[in-house]
């Protein structure tokens, strides 16, 4: 099955269940919602180890907007679904939340299958059933470690390493006395002590 295909039969299922909830009392309302974030816990998992990271590969000017877009869409469902443990399914809150929850989803599936799926096709038949088949394999509880924002914690990573690879770099300019160095802070008063010696 291709990638998009597998997604698209995850949604439906989500939808399924939100209609399902809301028609539910308040004790089966909580069961549906565990089955709902078991779904949702799993997709995203899948998405963002697998789908995304496909995506990101074609490296178009879109899609270099809609998977950073994707990954903060799934952060927000996450704090929301987050919420639920604490509440009593008879509480007011729980029905709201579940409203909200429901409307992310829409907004995030109505995106994803009308812009990113558009563009994975670009990916080819055989590259989408692939990465189908690897997602369909990902077993399903096991995302637990994974779930922390898929891929925002390693870009803030990489930021960090490049920055301090340009602090190094930038040291090392430094080290010949004969090199132009800014008239800040210590770096200045290390030109005047030079200009003090060459006096």
């Amino acid at each position: 099955m291709k990638a998009t295909e597998l997604l698209k039969k995850q949604h439906r299922e989500v939808k399924a269940l939100f209609r399902k909830a809301k028609s539910a009392d308040a004790e089966e309302r909580r069961e549906i919602l565990d089955q709902i974030e078991e779904k949702l816990t799993h997709h995203m998992h899948i998405e963002e180890n697998v789908f995304y990271p496909a995506v990101r590969e074609l490296d178009t000017k879109k899609t270099q907007e809609m998977v950073p877009e994707a990954y903060e869409e799934h952060h927000v469902v996450k704090l929301v679904l987050a919420e639920f443990p604490d509440l009593d399914p008879d509480d007011e809150r729980f029905e709201a939340k579940m409203t909200v929850l429901d409307e992310l989803i829409q907004h995030h599936v109505e995106e994803e299958e009308s812009e990113m799926f558009k563009s994975a096709e670009r990916l080819g038949d055989a590259r989408l059933k692939e990465i189908g088949a690897e997602m369909e394999a990902m077993p399903v509880g096991g995302e637990d470690e994974a779930m922390s924002d898929g891929g925002e914690d390693e870009e803030e990573d990489d930021s960090t390493d490049e920055n301090e690879m340009q602090a190094g770099a930038d040291q090392d300019d430094y080290e010949d006395e004969d090199a132009p160095r800014p008239n800040v802070g210590p770096t200045a008063k290390g030109r005047r002590s030079a200009t003090q010696r060459g006096a």
